[in-house]
């Protein structure tokens, strides 16, 4: 149904003011990523596509965070038109916006809607006047506060146009006549609102001195509102020259609703309709997916492909088994073709379902540049340096930790190089509490022990475990006087968690004991691994050390050989949800209190 809201508001509150008050506050800040970022993917930026940047240059982007003008050119983004300078003529300052309005094509897209297209329209009426003086200097931070000073003073109709239902409040009723009053909130609570006195200008009130008469203050009290109220329900009562239809919600946000003390008073006893009228073309599509069974005698191009995904909702949400939108998608998967890294299995062993998500189905978040020295980013920052300072010593036998702390300094700046460190704050005083912590770590006795020497560091390797195809790097190789040792460097301080063991919780370690099998089998044979573990690079400390379970993970690399056979990756994380904290594809799987259904 049509309505005619016949009030104005503040051109700030419509899309074309907030845009151009996203511009100048992008102009004056040197065009940063995420201030450009909204102004170019605002629904009156066409200057790109219909629907903002266009999808390749979104996601290159986001991982390159350009701050710029020239940044954003070698994205193809010409952004040329917005390099403002810092002082101008009032009238270039005009040229200028107007310059941005066309070539973003702001009032094409804004004739979309009746409300913008007249807000856009009043807007260039405005610019004409702001032009005088033409000749009057001004910074750019001036000419910003004089367009929102504008904006702030400009109103739009809330929804120009003729023809429609006009909504009016109580008040604006009187005098007034029409021939269909329909009076909407009749319940208790609703209308008459319920008296309420504030007034906070009276904080600053200062008492006249006591020879002066007293101050005369106009305010209502209690009864006199309660009777403003009832005076403008009886005048609203008659502008109805006609019908008067009152009507009150039965139940809002679960509370009932009674009638209005001026139904009461009126004699007026409310009676529900039989049957509720459909209000929108989404109220009908709700309407006919549970009492018609999709389309049925609707004319909709949307009801089909909604009702599909209602009935795949419902089945989800049900005790039913797992489907193939639940991950048992029936499909076998060739085992040959399929290759596994260490933390893969970890994630198909903890869910398998997740595994599928990121590896068959190759969902993946878009690739956000990094700002701040993320858990992430540290962890592959330490890695790098101890990568780099350890291969120095490869082959030393004796003084092996003082040459690591003498290569280690440098080694931290080629780190930040090859891992591409963003500018931080204050980054040359905590890159020396970076340096502090491992120079501290490999000073502890469990980094490198008594008579170990370091081996090689950042090995890859690929090979055969029972059956699959594995790949995948290890941190560091030590000798030792029982044999190579291998060790996985963690920047946390708890042990990695594992796939789901007999109870379904995460502590079946995967990654160091195929470490453990490839290494005696593929890159070193004939050697013995004695001992491997995880090490904290923050805590100085060893977090884990494992053991072989053969049987066990035979049984788990035979299990992942029948999933990939048969096609069933369904969502069963474990028990305590570990495979949940962090994963990317929760809006996918919608793993929650539906899962105890299953």
């Amino acid at each position: 149904m049509p309505l005619r809201a016949l009030y104005a508001i503040a051109m700030p509150g419509t899309r074309l003011g907030s845009w151009v008050r996203s511009l100048l506050e992008t102009v004056n800040a040197g065009l940063p990523f995420e201030a450009t970022a909204r102004l170019l993917n605002h629904p009156l930026c066409g200057r790109f596509s219909s629907t903002g940047l266009p999808p390749e240059v979104w996601a290159t982007a986001r991982a390159t965070h350009p701050d710029s003008i020239a940044a954003w050119g070698t994205l193809g983004v010409d952004l040329s038109i917005l390099s403002w300078p810092a002082t101008d003529r009032r009238d270039n300052w005009v040229q200028r916006l107007q310059n941005v309005l066309d070539t973003f094509q702001v009032r094409h897209r804004a004739a979309r809607w009746a409300r913008e297209a007249v807000a856009y329209y009043k807007l260039q009426e405005s610019l004409v006047d702001l032009s005088q003086p033409e000749a009057e200097i001004l910074t750019l931070e001036r000419w910003g506060a004089e367009i929102s000073q504008l904006l702030a003073m400009l109103t739009v109709p809330a929804a120009p146009g003729r023809g429609g239902v006009e909504l009016h409040s109580p008040v604006s009723m009187m005098g007034t006549k029409y021939d269909h009053v329909f009076v909407l909130g009749m319940g208790e609570g609703m209308f008459p609102q319920p008296v309420s006195i504030s007034f906070p200008g009276l904080i600053n009130f200062k008492p006249s001195p006591p020879d002066s008469s007293p101050p005369r203050l106009p305010i209502p009290g209690p009864v006199e509102m309660a009777e403003r109220e009832a005076r403008a329900f009886w005048s609203l009562l008659q502008a109805a020259a006609g019908n008067l239809t009152l009507s009150y919600p039965l139940v809002v946000r679960r509370q009932e609703i009674i009638p209005s003390p001026f139904l009461v008073q009126l004699g007026c006893v409310g009676v529900a309709p039989e049957t509720m009228p459909v209000a929108s073309v989404e109220e009908a599509r709700r309407v006919y997916l549970t009492s018609m069974g999709g389309n049925k005698g609707v004319e909709d191009s949307v009801i089909k492909s909604a009702y599909q995904a209602w009935r795949v909702e419902v089945r989800r949400e049900s005790g039913a088994l797992p489907d193939e939108y639940d991950g048992v998608v029936g499909l076998p998967l060739s085992v040959a073709q399929q290759k596994f890294s260490p933390s893969q299995l970890t994630n198909l062993g903890q869910c398998p379902f997740k595994w599928f998500a990121g590896r068959v189905l190759r969902l993946a978040e878009l690739t956000e540049a990094e700002t701040e020295l993320s858990m992430s980013l540290r962890g592959r920052l330490y890695h790098r340096t101890l990568d780099i300072a350890c291969k120095l010593v490869v082959g030393l036998n004796a003084e092996i930790k003082n040459e690591l702390l003498t290569h280690l300094d440098a080694a931290f700046l080629k780190a930040e190089q090859v891992e591409n460190l963003p500018p931080l704050p204050a980054w040359g005083a905590r890159r020396q509490e970076h340096l502090a912590t491992l120079r501290q770590t490999i000073q502890t006795p469990d980094f490198l022990p008594e008579g170990a020497a370091v081996l090689m560091t950042e090995r890859r390797f690929e090979g055969e475990w029972y059956g699959l195809r594995v790949a995948g790097v290890i941190d560091r190789v030590d000798r030792t006087a029982e044999g190579l040792a291998i060790i996985d460097y963690k920047t946390s301080s708890q042990p990695p968690k594992g796939a789901k063991d007999g109870d379904d919780k995460p502590k079946f370690d995967i990654q160091l004991p195929l470490y453990m099998q490839l290494a005696e089998t593929a890159l070193f044979p004939g050697e013995k691994v004695a001992v491997a573990y995880y090490y904290s690079l923050t805590k100085g400390t060893i977090l884990k050390k494992v053991e072989l379970e053969e049987d066990a993970l035979a049984q788990f690399a035979n299990n992942v050989k029948v999933r990939l056979q048969t096609g069933q990756f369904p969502v069963q994380p474990d028990v305590e949800r570990e495979a949940c904290r962090y994963c990317p594809y929760d809006l996918v799987c919608r793993a929650g209190s539906r899962l105890n259904r299953k």
